[in-house]
C-alpha cells in the first residue's frame, strides 16, 4: 500500500507495517515509495501485516460492535453470542 504521508494515514501505516507513505503531490516521492516496495519478500511481509490488522482490528464486526452493544443495551436485548 502506497498512501499519502498526512499524520492519519502515517500513523496507521507506518505503525502497522502495511506500507509506504509518500508525498502525493511529488513524483519524485511517489516513485521512490514504489521503488521501495520492490522487492517481493517486502510485499509480501507488509500483505500479512495488513490482513493481520485487517483480522484484529479493522473490520465491520469489531468496529461496529460497540455501537451494536450500545443499541442492544438500548432495546434492553442480551448479547448474542
Amino acid at each position: 500500500m502506497i498512501t499519502s504521508s498526512s499524520e492519519d494515514f502515517k500513523s496507521v501505516v507506518e505503525g502497522l507495517d502495511v506500507g509506504v507513505c509518500s508525498e502525493d503531490i511529488d513524483v519524485e516521492a511517489v516513485e521512490k515509495a514504489l521503488g521501495s516496495l520492490a522487492l517481493p519478500s517486502l510485499r509480501l511481509i507488509k500483505g500479512q501485516n495488513g490482513l493481520k490488522a485487517h483480522r484484529t482490528a479493522f473490520h465491520y464486526e469489531k468496529q461496529f460492535e460497540p455501537v451494536a452493544e450500545h443499541l442492544r443495551l438500548f432495546l434492553g436485548q442480551k448479547k448474542v453470542a
